[in-house]
């Protein structure tokens, strides 16, 4: 990342603490909408879904509160007047076919304002399943969120 907050295609980003960059995973615009994915590789997502956000430890929500104001750090960064922020957690197979069969697989919040419109999304990836498996019920959402 640059100083000026622009992100440089091609570039190596420098060296910031324990992370190698600051750069999300995934950065997609058409139109008026921006996606911008940032996959994460800790446990938080089990986590969250099997206990109370009172009785989990503070580190965690802690580590989770730096993952959202760095998701919508990168939010904020976009020019569209749709931007969809989205952090991937790693999850086992199970939990993960549980909560897309009871439709609790995504979680959203939306921030607007007068001319932004500010999505956040939080949702779970195995890493046993295919891609195309994995994929489509986020593409669905995304077609539901931005149109066709």
């Amino acid at each position: 990342m640059k100083a000026d907050g622009l992100l440089t295609p091609g570039r190596s980003p420098p060296y910031i603490g324990s992370q190698r960059s600051l750069v999300p995973d995934l950065w997609l615009e058409w139109q008026d909408t921006t996606l911008i994915v940032d996959a994460k590789y800790k446990r938080h997502w089990e986590e969250l879904q099997q206990n109370p956000w009172g009785s989990i430890a503070d580190q965690v929500r802690e580590q989770h509160r730096n993952d959202l104001f760095q998701v919508l750090a990168y939010g904020n960064l976009a020019r569209t007047e749709r931007v969809i922020v989205c952090l991937a957690y790693p999850c086992g197979t199970t939990l993960w076919k549980d909560l897309h069969r009871t439709n609790r697989l995504l979680h959203k919040a939306e921030v607007s304002s007068a001319s932004r419109s500010l999505h956040l999304w939080l949702t779970a990836i195995p890493m046993g399943l295919s891609s195309s498996e994995v994929a489509a019920p986020l593409e669905q959402a995304l077609r539901g969120e931005s149109g066709p």
